[in-house]
């Protein structure tokens, strides 16, 4: 009887080890397609933010261009991060909607590209009102999904939101991109959790292909 115990506990801990190998790899597996569906590089990012004059200030490698792709990434990015918090989601869809429809309720200044003179981090001397929140790199298909730096959470989430505000003023509401991002928003909203791996970029990356 003892003997036959021992066998299942060794049976047991042989099936927890082998399990834990393939969920290991399985892991690495969609991990390695999450990273070539990315696509190329295109360029690297930071993002700066002065919540209290409604300040946003972008410094990329990519050009302007790029900056309708990179807007539907972060709002992707900002409903994906307030997942579970579906009245936080609301309030963030109806500020996003109101300003892709040109209502926007708040007006954020955008600086594209932030002058470095305006622009610090808390290991920096405060002489500009620009604080350095995020950066990043910005892929075809893809990209960076970095969650602090610096600052505090509630200057973050008023920032990010504002964010996508402020591009969505500067591109303007008219035309395929007007009407994208709004499709964007309300898919974000009215969706479920997001894919996993290279599929959970795929609502952006649709709304992408609608401008083209």
């Amino acid at each position: 009887m003892v003997t036959m115990l021992g066998g299942a506990c060794v049976a047991l801990v042989l099936l927890a080890v082998v399990g834990f190998f393939v969920m290991e790899a399985m892991n690495k597996k969609r991990a390695q397609e999450a990273l070539a569906a990315r696509g190329n590089e295109l360029g690297s990012w930071t993002v700066y933010y002065d919540v209290k004059k409604n300040r946003i200030g972008l410094t990329a490698t990519f050009p302007e261009r790029e900056l309708i792709r990179y807007l539907f990434f972060r709002i992707h990015d900002l409903f994906d991060y307030n997942q579970g918090l579906e009245s936080e989601r609301r309030r963030i869809a109806e500020a996003l909607l109101a300003a892709a429809r040109g209502n926007a309720t708040e007006n954020w200044e955008f600086l594209f590209p932030a002058p470095m003179s305006e622009c610090f981090h808390s290991s920096q001397s405060p002489n500009g009102t620009l604080f350095k929140f995020f950066e990043g790199k910005l892929w075809e298909h893809a990209i960076d999904q970095p969650r602090f730096i610096g600052g505090d959470s509630i200057a973050k989430q008023k920032g990010l939101l504002g964010e996508c505000i402020a591009i969505i003023q500067h591109l303007g509401k008219a035309g395929k991109i007007g009407e994208a991002t709004v499709r964007l928003i309300e898919s974000e909203l009215n969706g479920g959790p997001q894919g996993q791996g290279a599929r959970f970029w795929n609502l952006p990356n649709q709304a992408f292909r609608e401008t083209q």
